[in-house]
């Protein structure tokens, strides 16, 4: 994945029915419905391998989420 892709990494998540936030300023989480479908978690992980390997853009992913109001303070 690279920079670029992560709006659209965001919006792909967003609207396959899961959250995506920054916790604090180092961390991200996705999280879903308890009970989501079959086909929600296989759209989830057909996303995941399409954007591929992201972890180097982990910072910048996190400020792409806070900057969006995406996020979660630990104080």
């Amino acid at each position: 994945m690279r920079e670029e892709d992560i709006p659209a990494f965001v919006t792909a998540i967003v609207e396959a029915g899961f959250e995506i936030c920054a916790i604090g300023d180092a961390h991200y989480c996705l999280s879903g419905e308890e009970n989501s479908d079959p086909g929600s978690v296989k759209r989830l992980n057909s996303i995941s391998r399409s954007f591929g390997f992201r972890e180097h853009l982990l910072s910048e992913i996190v400020q792409y989420l806070r900057q969006h109001g995406r996020s979660i303070d630990l104080y």
